[in-house]
């Protein structure tokens, strides 16, 4: 009866045995190698474990995982001297140590190597929120100046690690008891200079990591560098929309320059000109562009170590802001619409007048017609009636040779819809 190779392999696991054997030749048989790829996996992605230089060829590759114990997770037979394990959509259970080795038979005896190094798979979880990061004190350090660099997360019970990003080398590790940790660089030395990103976990899951903070950058300024040189091209003062340019010289050709402004570590803008000299245009120029520049550029052998910067420049600009306008306008939309509700007013205010004048005068107006009736009637039983107009309160002057007057005769016929009008010339 044949025994599968497995359960050989766990019979040899379970009792313990040593992984190195040395066969009937007294050959020893070396650990193999292991690497992981990628290093660190976000939740479901996938994760590549690599075992190799085995001594034998056609080796039967194990993994093994502690947890905490080590245990066989998979075997994989080979025609060479190495193996590949996948691991697919990856859960947090998948973080942890890895080790492999290999076996064989030699006659009818197994044969196994010695465990490989301890490789790890970190996972990072989305879910758990990402730390902020701050470097103290916030300015271009010098060589051999204190930094820390502090990391916040959120929880309690948390590990951090502080690395430089774009790698896998841990540059320190601390278990706070705040959810606040502070790296310090005492003394800080040029090597130390580059772009850190910090990273934490819960105790409980020490290879489940948040997300990394977004980078900080450790720069430092090397005395030993020529300072540069900066000028603005007009000179100022700017109006709104003017061109400027402002020119940042080295002390030789291929550096790299980087404008800051009002002492920001930020760059504005970074440039590498063919010559000694970058030119930085500022097109449009509005009023939020004025202030101090200053301008460094960078070591040749690494872009986190630079000179001295140069002396500021201030740019000066003038003119009114779109803010100060769109006020303006909106005053002036205003005033127009007042002016234009204080002539209605003054136009309702002239109407009403007028109409309260017009009907006093109408009622102070003297009674213009006075009506004279003649007793006498004419043959068609018409009755005549005179009209004077001249006002009773109006004293007639006492002329007696005065002309005759014109009088208007209204005849109405008391049957029919007749009507007459004559003109008479009648004589006293």
């Amino acid at each position: 009866m044949k025994v599968p190779f497995s359960l050989l392999f766990v019979g040899w696991w379970t009792a313990e045995q040593r992984w190195m054997v040395r066969g009937n030749t007294g050959q020893h048989y070396s650990k193999p190698s292991i690497s992981v790829s990628p290093e660190d996996v976000t939740l479901g992605g996938e994760v590549r474990v690599h075992c190799g230089e085995a001594d034998h060829p056609g080796a039967n590759f194990s993994l093994l995982k502690s947890n905490p114990s080590l245990s066989a997770l998979s075997h994989q037979k080979t025609m060479g001297y190495e193996a590949e394990f996948i691991i697919s959509s990856v859960k947090t259970s998948d973080a942890g140590i890895y080790q492999c080795l290999y076996c064989f038979r030699a006659g009818s005896e197994p044969m196994c190597s010695d465990k490989s190094d301890e490789a790890y798979i970190n996972i990072t979880d989305p879910r758990i929120p990402k730390p902020s990061i701050k470097m103290k004190p916030k300015h271009l350090n010098a060589v051999h100046s204190n930094v820390t660099l502090e990391c916040q997360g959120q929880g309690d019970d948390l590990n951090f690690f502080l690395r430089k990003a774009n790698t896998t080398e841990v540059a320190q590790v601390i278990a706070p008891a705040a959810a606040k940790a502070n790296f310090r660089f005492l003394q800080v030395r040029m090597e130390d200079a580059g772009s850190y990103i910090c990273q934490y976990h819960h105790k409980g899951t020490p290879f489940v990591w948040s997300e990394p903070s977004d980078p900080v950058e450790l720069i430092l300024k090397d005395p030993s560098l020529v300072q540069p040189s900066i000028t603005v091209r007009p000179e100022g003062p700017h109006n709104v929309g003017m061109n400027v340019t402002i020119e940042c010289k080295g002390p030789e050709i291929g550096l790299t320059f980087s404008l800051h402004r009002s002492q920001n570590l930020k760059a504005l803008k970074v440039k590498k000109p063919k010559g000694d000299t970058a030119t930085f245009p500022l097109n449009a120029v509005k009023l939020k562009d004025a202030g101090n520049y200053t301008c460094r550029y960078c070591h040749r052998g690494n872009r986190f170590v630079s000179s001295e910067p140069s002396d500021p420049v201030q740019v000066t600009v003038r003119g009114m802001s779109k803010k100060t306008t769109m006020t303006i306008i909106w005053a002036s939309v205003a005033g127009g619409l007042l002016l234009v509700l204080f002539l209605l007013l003054l136009i309702f205010i002239l109407c009403k007048k007028r109409r309260k004048c017009s009907t006093i005068n109408e009622r102070n107006q003297p009674l213009n017609m006075i009506l004279e009736q003649d007793a006498g009637t004419d043959h068609d039983g018409v009755t005549y009636a005179i009209l004077n107009h001249h006002s009773l309160k109006i004293k007639q002057p006492a002329n007696q040779n005065r002309g005759p007057e014109s009088c208007v005769y209204a005849s109405v016929a008391r049957e029919g819809s007749r009507e007459d009008q004559c003109r008479q010339d009648a004589s006293e």
